[in-house]
């Protein structure tokens, strides 16, 4: 059995020492992290402490975020969530009244996220010129095509509003520029992922051309549940200026990543394979993105908002 387990450890190995994005953490503190970890391996005997023991490397040892250890019965429980219907709280929600348009967000992931209903609502909103509230409280992030449609209209077409880096990034002097992908052909952001693992370098971009720009005066709401692509949307729209942020410090969950690494036996890792930037180089990885104005929200990230706490808020 120690055979068996040292077989897809060192498997393991090879992937995040050939494809971890954070090459410093590698090249300085991974050597002496990975043999002690082998010396352990060699005093087990059973799976349960087996699969203990790699899950407390990837998920606890790798420094960056969307690293996972992923068991036989790990793969086959998020089969059976993805085939499951979608809770409530991760639908798409909005409220229209003559005060406002309170639009809440739950996530980037196609075909959970559609432009469709968003544009459909911003249609109405621009009639009268309400505010629009951006409720990405609880987003867990997603598809950047997605993004980048939906900031296509807040934003304009052919807007700059993240760069994407694999780590030989620097053997290519130019951006190669990326507009979203259709997000009929893009269900589970795959397209997304190959476009990063393509092009060692990327400027992604709004799309070049938008039905109507959004001028309403918009306010976003952020927690420490908004996560990865829903904290790309919303540091886009803090350095342009687009929207006032509100909220708290997000989570600081901003690296691409796959989980297709086959380390044999049924065993796969998640790991981050591209590094994500903001147009202005910030990388909010392990920082978040900070709020203008902090506020801590009556209601629970998993609920929508009452109109007496909207309408608090838009006089912030």
């Amino acid at each position: 059995m120690n055979d068996l387990f040292l077989r897809i450890f060192n498997k393991a190995c090879e992937h995040i020492e050939s494809s971890y994005i954070d090459r410093n953490f590698i090249q300085k503190k991974w050597q002496q992290i990975r043999d002690r970890y082998r010396n352990d391996l060699t005093m087990l005997d059973n799976i349960s402490d087996f699969q203990k023991l790699m899950s407390e490397l990837i998920d606890r040892e790798l420094p960056l975020s969307h690293t996972k250890f992923i068991t036989p019965e790990k793969r086959l429980e998020y089969s059976t969530i993805k085939s499951k219907e979608v809770p409530d709280h991760y639908k798409f929600f909005f409220e229209d009244n003559k005060h406002y348009l309170y639009l809440k967000i739950p996530s980037f992931s196609i075909p959970i996220f559609s432009i469709f209903p968003i544009v459909d609502a911003f249609k109405k909103a621009t009639d009268n010129n309400r505010p629009i509230i951006l409720d990405l409280r609880l987003n867990s992030g997603g598809s950047v095509s997605g993004n980048g449609q939906l900031l296509g209209y807040l934003l304009g077409s052919n807007h700059h509003f993240l760069t994407s880096k694999l780590a030989n990034w620097r053997k290519r002097h130019q951006p190669h520029i990326i507009y979203p992908f259709v997000e009929s052909q893009n269900d589970g952001n795959q397209l997304d992922v190959e476009a990063c693992s393509t092009f060692p370098y990327i400027y992604w971009h709004t799309p070049k051309s938008v039905e109507f720009t959004v001028n309403n005066t918009c306010v976003l709401l952020i927690d420490k549940n908004t996560y990865s692509s829903g904290e790309i949307f919303a540091q886009s729209l803090k350095e342009t200026e687009r929207a006032t942020l509100i909220g708290q410090t997000t989570y600081g969950a901003v690296v691409g990543a796959q989980d297709t690494y086959q380390c044999g036996m049924g065993y796969s890792l998640c790991l981050p394979f591209v590094a994500m930037e903001s147009p202005q180089n910030y990388t909010i990885e392990g920082k978040g993105v900070t709020p203008d104005i902090n506020y801590k929200f009556n209601k629970d990230c998993t609920e929508n908002l009452d109109k007496e706490e909207i309408l608090e808020l838009l006089k912030l």
